[in-house]
């Protein structure tokens, strides 16, 4: 028989203890490695989450400030042709306030030629100067009649 002591047959050698128990302490090591790093992919993860949300809320407001942009030109041009209609408008009462003018100082020049002529009739029939009158009478109806239309402006 040998000098070596006998071993139990369920007992290992020390060596090999030592070499799995540091094989399972960095084993350990790496799995609470592992697990730090899976919880910063989870912040990370939750972070993108977010940030894909906020994106998200962005491009619905970009796409809702589109359409406001597009109403707001509605509105601009909406807004343009109410003041071209209004200064159309403006214009034609300018017209039309002209047009009431010239009517009635066109009235008022024949008023006042009616006056004139009744006057000078009444002035020619009172004066009894019939070598005038005769040559009043003469010359004809067309030295009582009023000029042709005046424009006062």
């Amino acid at each position: 028989m040998s000098d070596e002591p006998k071993q139990a047959a369920n007992t290992i050698p020390y060596e090999r203890f030592q070499t799995v128990n540091e094989q399972r302490k960095e084993a350990e090591q790496t799995i609470a490695n592992l697990k730090a790093q899976l919880a910063d992919v989870q912040k990370q993860a939750t972070t993108v989450r977010g940030i894909n949300s906020n994106v998200g809320g962005l491009q619905a407001l970009a796409s809702q400030n589109m359409q406001v942009q597009a109403l707001l030109g509605d509105i601009s041009s909406s807004i343009a042709q109410a003041n071209a209609n209004a200064v159309m408008h403006a214009n034609n009462m300018k017209l039309e306030a002209g047009k009431i003018s010239l009517a009635t100082s066109s009235q008022q020049v024949a008023s006042a030629w009616a006056m004139v002529s009744a006057s000078a009739a009444n002035r020619v029939s009172d004066e009894l100067l019939v070598p005038d009158v005769a040559a009043h009478l003469a010359l004809g109806s067309s030295a009582l009649q009023p000029p042709l239309m005046m424009v006062v402006g």
